[in-house]
């Protein structure tokens, strides 16, 4: 170890958790109830992780980075908490509204969801042992039911498009190199917008512990451990010994493990001693973990139809094409964002939320939740060029939603840096052709070491915050169990 042994036994040792985002706080909080003592070590100087609210200083009003909805609230441990109290969620998908880069008047948009639908259905079955990329699914579709008879061109076009877009914002990518195997998910139960911010599910766990226990603006470097016990070294020379240690750093800080040169002193890196296993360091290389976009405008009023939840932004039309004569992809693989060039709004799907009807305000709101392509080229833009870039992507979406009319400039514009994060490097996990989802592995622990986050859980949890928090729980009763 990096430390001198400790002369205390073991068992009076805390457990230390690497993170204070939801999954560590979760486990903190149910490891002090059982009168377990633990240290909560983050490299932030808030708590949260990637959850984080901000108040705009034009309104007042607050709003998530991160997360914002309970997802699959059929089998949501954190929704269970609120769903009594209907002040602090609601509903927004009563009313969703497809938009694409023209006008979709006059489109047959039942024959659209009837296609999509056959895809979806088509894709999923066809899928499951072998695998590609969502476009080459579809060209495959097409080729195998006979380039889609008894539908026009025009609902071809839109049926993929609309395809596209779910898959493309359920997994931060493009449909070029998204795997077709998993892209398709089935919701367990309607998405609930959380009223009351995300921030104050994350404040409310951290109250449940002594606050000398949670140790801010404490980088993390190195974790050592063994049979006996875990040594947990930091930036500024600290060293916290525990009995066991819940790594919940995201899935982009892990990864960071499978670089072939040494990763001390790269910021948020984590030196293993000894190494993980090669066979799960080397499956780090076949995951994603990848960046999402989200963009905040406010504007003195609404202009855009107030009894629409949200609008499903469609990527621009693509014909269908025979698997045989497909094009190759522009991307080529997850991280190939310099051969896309400059990306416009209609290149990739996305989702606008109107903020104004869902939280109930008296000013225009909306958010933009836009895949990875649009996240690289608005972090890359100088962070005082930072809202001028995603004001340049939202635009022409705010133009449709206003039936082509001009939009005034907006009074404030908030964008996200997930992916420029040292501590973040992305928001969600996502995979290629032939990846399996990565993190279950890391759910056996190594020992005294132990591993928690979103993308540890799997199924419909896989990825959200409800998943950080049952596995959170899922780590603190299993040390629990074994004292």
């Amino acid at each position: 170890m990096s430390s001198s042994p400790s002369s205390s036994p073991c068992s009076s040792r805390p457990v230390v958790i690497v993170g204070a985002g939801i999954a560590g706080l979760a486990a903190a909080s149910r490891l002090h109830a059982s009168g377990i003592p633990v240290v909560v070590v983050e490299s932030r100087d808030r708590i949260g992780g990637r959850i984080q609210a901000v108040h705009s200083a034009q309104t007042g009003t607050s709003y998530d980075l991160g997360a914002c909805w309970y997802h699959s609230t059929d089998n949501n441990p954190l929704f269970d908490l609120v769903k009594q109290d209907q002040t602090q969620w609601v509903h927004d998908d009563a009313n969703v509204q497809l938009i694409g880069n023209t006008p979709l008047d006059g489109l047959d948009m039942h024959a659209v969801t009837s296609l999509h639908g056959e895809m979806a259905e088509w894709i999923k079955s066809h899928y499951v042992k072998k695998d590609t990329t969502v476009k080459e699914a579809i060209a495959d579709f097409f080729t195998a039911t006979g380039n889609g008879s008894g539908y026009s061109e025009s609902v071809k076009g839109w049926a993929v498009s609309l395809l596209r877009a779910s898959c493309e914002i359920a997994n931060g990518s493009s449909w070029e190199v998204i795997g077709a195997c998993n892209a398709i998910g089935t919701p367990e139960g309607r998405d609930a917008f959380n009223l009351s911010t995300y921030a104050a599910v994350v404040d409310k766990l951290a109250q449940q512990l002594p606050s000398e226990s949670i140790k801010l603006s404490t980088v993390v470097t190195g974790i050592d451990y063994n049979e006996e016990m875990v040594c947990v070294t930091t930036a500024n020379g600290e060293v916290y010994n525990g009995s066991r240690c819940i790594v919940t750093v995201p899935f982009g800080v892990l990864k960071l493990e499978h670089k072939p040169e040494p990763t001390k002193g790269l910021p948020g890196a984590i030196l293993f001693n000894p190494p993980l296993p090669k066979p799960v360091v080397d499956k780090l290389d076949k995951s994603k973990f990848v960046p999402l976009l989200k963009i905040i405008l406010e504007f003195k009023e609404p202009r855009w139809d107030l009894n629409v939840d949200r609008w499903l932004v469609l990527p621009a039309p693509t014909a269908p094409t025979p698997a045989a004569a497909a094009p190759k992809s522009t991307m080529q693989h997850f991280t190939d964002y310099a051969a896309l060039g400059h990306v416009d709004a209609f290149d990739y799907a996305s989702l606008a939320v109107n903020l104004t009807k869902t939280k109930g305000l008296d000013h225009g709101a909306l958010m933009l939740l836009l895949p990875a392509p649009f996240s690289q080229q608005v972090e890359a833009a100088p962070e005082d060029q930072q809202a001028e870039a995603a004001w340049e992507v939202a635009l022409p979406i705010v133009r449709q939603l206003l039936g082509g009319s001009e939009p005034e400039m907006p009074s404030t514009i908030i964008s996200t840096r997930w992916g420029m994060d040292p501590f973040a490097r992305g928001v969600i996990p996502s995979q290629a052709p032939g990846d399996v989802p990565f993190g279950l592995e890391l759910v056996q622990g190594f020992g005294r070491l132990r591993f928690a986050g979103e993308s540890t859980v799997g199924g419909t949890a896989r990825g959200c915050a409800h998943g950080a928090y049952i596995s959170g729980l899922r780590e603190a009763d299993r040390i629990i169990a074994e004292r």
